[in-house]
């Protein structure tokens, strides 16, 4: 899928496509931040914990559970904000409110003078966070042609990914207070990069703004109208894309009758699972306290070089997804991603156990092997593809409704997981915590691959599921 050809109609580079390739990598400045913040956590709570604290106070483990889980808080805030706001003032705007949190985020981090501050920063950081998982793949999927749709709108993990990585990088080897300094410049090239791009062509459609829609379809999919057979394909797609809104926008709002039809009930509930499968796999509590698993299960290498270890593989599962999803489709990638996961947290419970009763001083390389398998797994379907499915199976009437309401119900999930593992790990121990995410994973790799319809290449401005 990935063809660098600047000729070829299925080449990201290919003329129509490439303000939509534009677009989407100025939106992932901000996925990268935000990556950041999230890597920059899992090192820096040792850190925090430790003696050596850069701070003027040490965070307990109590407070650590805290600030993992402040950022789904952050998250719910986020997904439910943006989510009224999407369709209330448009994609454009919240692109730009998108940075606001994350800014203030990294301010509260540098000021930090007592662990209420981390929390608020986490919030903070939760609801950029939030907004992004309800913002940009609505907004990836509106500008983009359905053949390379999905490739583009993995390029939101790909980047989550990368920024992780960076933030492991950064938070284990780069001192405190200098690490806001530096990742601020991100959002401030992304407010400033974003102001180019115009509205979606739908939302502008929705809104009666037919002329600025006409031209922001022009301006995505790079028409000159240089001749009159490009201006006559131009016209037909516009027309046919008006009429779908059109059609659709006569028969809205949509009415307690619409969610409750056969289609958006079905829908709901696969999204509903697509959440709990999400939020019960476990992924960011694995990424929030990579370093204190590491420590848990003895692993012979130092916690936070695992850390960026992993984090190594959060990028090479990303670009598998980002190469594969056009070309395999997404009910593929989400089945052998759940497979790998379940695998990955069986073994590991097995040998957090083992560990346990004897000693295993031959193959303490191994936890570092199967958290990398876990994290690329999840990278190749779970994080990548999961939000790309949600958008592609609601159908339009409920999109925004559907999409709020699942994503405010990934937050509780994962809020729910993140607070209570570092917990649990405590009291009930690591291979107990591993095997509930095996279940999890094991349920959502029997669903998906029974329930889970293909929706690569699908009209995202029909009615039909």
């Amino acid at each position: 899928m990935f063809l660098i050809n600047f000729n070829h109609p299925e080449s990201l580079f290919y003329e129509n496509y490439r303000r939509q390739l534009l677009a989407t990598l100025t939106v992932n400045v901000l996925a990268l931040s935000h990556g950041i913040g999230l890597g920059w956590v899992a090192p820096m709570l040792l850190t925090l914990q430790s003696s050596d604290s850069p701070l003027t106070f040490h965070v307990s483990v109590e407070e650590a559970s805290s600030i993992g889980a402040f950022v789904s808080v952050g998250g719910l805030i986020g997904n439910f904000s943006f989510g009224v706001l999407l369709d209330l003032i448009g994609r454009k705007k919240c692109l730009y409110l998108l940075a606001v949190p994350h800014i203030c985020f990294w301010c509260m981090v540098f000021f930090a003078n007592d662990v209420y501050y981390l929390y608020i920063a986490r919030v903070l950081g939760g609801t950029t966070g939030g907004g992004t998982y309800v913002v940009l793949p609505i907004f990836v999927a509106e500008i983009a042609d359905s053949r390379v749709r999905g490739t583009l709108a993995s390029g939101f993990g790909f980047a989550l990914s990368i920024g992780m990585l960076l933030g492991n990088i950064i938070g284990s080897h780069i001192s405190y207070l200098l690490i806001p300094c530096l990742v601020m410049v991100l959002p401030v090239i992304y407010l400033i990069l974003v102001v180019q791009f115009p509205e979606t062509p739908q939302y502008l459609l929705r809104n009666g703004y037919n002329d600025a829609a006409e031209k922001s379809l022009k301006y995505y999919r790079n028409i000159k109208g240089h001749t009159k057979d490009e201006v006559l394909q131009f016209e037909a797609n516009f027309n046919e894309l008006k009429s779908c809104i059109t059609s659709s926008t006569n028969k809205q709002k949509a009415s307690f009758k619409d969610l409750c039809n056969p289609t958006s009930v079905k829908a709901l509930l696969i999204g509903i699972v697509l959440m709990f499968v999400f939020g019960f796999s476990g992924i960011y509590a694995l990424i929030s306290y990579s370093s204190l698993i590491f420590a848990e299960a003895k692993s012979s290498l130092d916690p936070k070089t695992n850390t960026i270890i992993i984090g190594v593989f959060q990028i090479i599962g990303s670009y598998c997804a980002f190469i594969m999803i056009d070309r395999y489709g997404r009910k593929f990638l989400m089945t052998m991603s759940t497979a790998g996961m379940c695998i990955g947290f069986t073994i590991i419970g097995v040998y957090s156990y083992m560990g346990s009763k004897i000693e295993l001083t031959n193959v303490t390389w191994l936890p570092v092997v199967l958290m990398s398998m876990i994290i690329l797994s999840a990278n190749i379907g779970v994080i990548s593809v999961t939000f790309i499915v949600l958008v592609e199976i609601l159908p339009t009437k409920i999109r925004s409704f559907g999409t709020t309401f699942c994503l405010v119900l990934s937050s509780l999930f994962t809020t729910i997981v993140v607070k209570a593992f570092p917990v649990l790990m405590v009291s009930a121990g690591l291979a107990v915590v591993m095997w509930i995410f095996a279940t999890a994973t094991a349920f959502g790799f029997i669903f998906f691959l029974i329930f889970l319809k293909e929706t690569k290449g699908k009209n995202l401005d029909t009615e039909s599921s």
